[in-house]
């Protein structure tokens, strides 16, 4: 069941992914999509698997859809914060903290969801906060990435 889970939620990211980087340059959207990517694998197997925090079940399903869930669903959800953190740099956005908080609820419920379903075993020592700070450096770092890939494309193209 976890399976079709997380590939029903994956396709439904995929298939919105146009919608959502509408105000997005796809240069950018790349860029931190490959940014979420590599610091989520970064987190995952150092933190995780070596400091023994959490671990995948052998059973191949649950890593096709850890798999999925990390390559897909966790960076279409950075990206919808960042299209609406597009709105909070050009201040049409209200609340922008209240914006970052709701990413970081979402990413970290999502996680709770991948519990729930069996496809990550959390290990006695794991606290929740652990994943609240994780989320937190998370989504300021992708959307510090995002600025940064932002101001150096207004240089050289101008955006």
């Amino acid at each position: 069941m976890a399976i079709t889970v997380i590939t029903g939620i994956s396709m439904l990211c995929l298939l919105t992914i146009p919608v959502i980087v509408r105000r997005v340059h796809p240069f950018e959207a790349f860029l931190v999509w490959g940014w979420v990517l590599f610091m989520h694998s970064n987190y995952m197997w150092l933190i995780g698997m070596n400091g023994e925090l959490f671990a995948l079940p052998k059973l191949m399903r649950a890593v096709v859809s850890h798999a999925l869930a990390v390559q897909t669903i966790m960076p279409a959800i950075v990206l919808l914060g960042i299209r609406y953190g597009t709105d909070a740099a050009s201040g049409r956005a209200k609340h922008p903290p209240l914006l970052a908080a709701a990413l970081v609820a979402l990413l970290a419920g999502f996680e709770q969801l991948e519990v729930l379903l069996g496809i990550v075993d959390l290990k006695a020592k794991w606290r929740f906060g652990y994943s609240l700070g994780y989320w937190c450096v998370f989504v300021l770092s992708a959307y510090g990435v995002w600025r940064g890939v932002r101001r150096l494309a207004r240089k050289e193209v101008g955006l």
